[in-house]
C-alpha cells in the first residue's frame, strides 16, 4: 500500500498468536497502520483460517473502495466514466503477469540501463521499519 498510496507510516501496533499451529510460531497477525495523512491502514494474515477466500488488498475511501484483485473490483459513490455508481464494478485487468516476477525484471532494466529502480533502497527500509515495528 506504500508503493500505492505514497504514504508513510507514523505508528505501528500489532497483535499476533498461535492458535492451531503446533509449533513455536504464530499463525494469526492483525497489524493497524496509521498514516501520515491521518488514514488507517490494517494487514491481516493467517495460515490457520480455514473456509473462504480473500479478495485482495482493498483500499477504503470516503467515496468508495478498490479491491486490488484481478478482475479489479471498484465501488464508488462519484459519478465516473465507465463505471455504475453506488454499485461494485468489476475490472477484468488486460495485462496479467506475476507481480514479483515483473518487479525483478524492472530491478534489472534499470540495472542494465543505469537508472533508479522503481523500488529503491529506502522503499524497501520503510517497509522493513513497518515489519520490524510489528
Amino acid at each position: 500500500m506504500r508503493y500505492i498510496t505514497d504514504l508513510e507510516a507514523v505508528r505501528v501496533y500489532s497483535e499476533y498468536d498461535t492458535f492451531a499451529t503446533p509449533v513455536e510460531v504464530e499463525d494469526m497477525l492483525n497489524v493497524v497502520i496509521r498514516y501520515n495523512n491521518g488514514a488507517i491502514g490494517s494487514i491481516d494474515g493467517s495460515s490457520c483460517a480455514v473456509g473462504g477466500e480473500g479478495f485482495g488488498d482493498r483500499i477504503y475511501g470516503t467515496e468508495g473502495q478498490i479491491v486490488c484483485s484481478n478482475p479489479l473490483r471498484v465501488y464508488t459513490t462519484k459519478s465516473v466514466e465507465g463505471l455504475k455508481t453506488n454499485e461494485w464494478n468489476t475490472l477484468k485487468l488486460e495485462e496479467a503477469y506475476d507481480s514479483r516476477i515483473r518487479f525483478i525484471e524492472e530491478f534489472a532494466e534499470a540495472v542494465l540501463a543505469g537508472r533508479q529502480p522503481p523500488i529503491t533502497g529506502y522503499d524497501g527500509r520503510a517497509t522493513l521499519e513497518i515489519i520490524v515495528a510489528a
